[in-house]
């Protein structure tokens, strides 16, 4: 499963981190992050 920007941006902000999409996929998932969601995970941590 590829799991996109949106996921760790709703994870992030979210203070209770249990009720997130991205906490409640399964332990035994396959996850894989695309390099453009790394590239925007990466330049929203910045400040430029």
């Amino acid at each position: 499963m590829v799991v996109d920007t949106g996921l760790f941006i709703e994870h992030l902000r979210k203070s209770d981190k249990s009720k997130t999409t991205l906490a409640s996929l399964p332990n035994d998932a396959s996850i894989f992050v695309s390099a453009v969601t790394v590239y925007e995970l990466m330049m929203g941590a910045t400040d430029n």
